[in-house]
């Protein structure tokens, strides 16, 4: 009995991390501190230019960092979520971003 739900839809999503920083900050930042890593610059044959988190409704940008691509400035908590990445060539690719709190 070949199971073949789950494996094959995760496979056409791209999963990316989300961490939630519960750092504590001091005065009120108005950009949220949390962040989502896209994944390092060769996973993306087409440079990511923007995240999308749909249950948030809000957009940010995606800056290429050191080693990974990374959209910074996010209000987030734990869960998961689904995220639309565009691309430098105006095409959107379907994501799932896996929220975590880190300490």
């Amino acid at each position: 009995n070949i199971k073949m739900t789950d494996e094959t839809s995760t496979d056409e999503v791209r999963n990316l991390e989300g961490f939630v920083n519960s750092f504590p900050s001091f005065g009120i930042a108005a950009e949220g501190r949390d962040y989502v890593i896209l994944g390092k610059h060769g996973d993306w044959p087409v440079k990511p230019i923007s995240l999308t988190i749909q249950e948030k409704n809000e957009t940010r940008a995606v800056a290429k960092e050191d080693h990974d691509f990374m959209s910074r400035g996010w209000k987030l908590e734990d869960g998961t979520f689904n995220g639309l990445v565009k691309l430098e060539n105006n095409e959107e690719e379907q994501v799932r971003i896996n929220i975590i709190t880190v300490h």
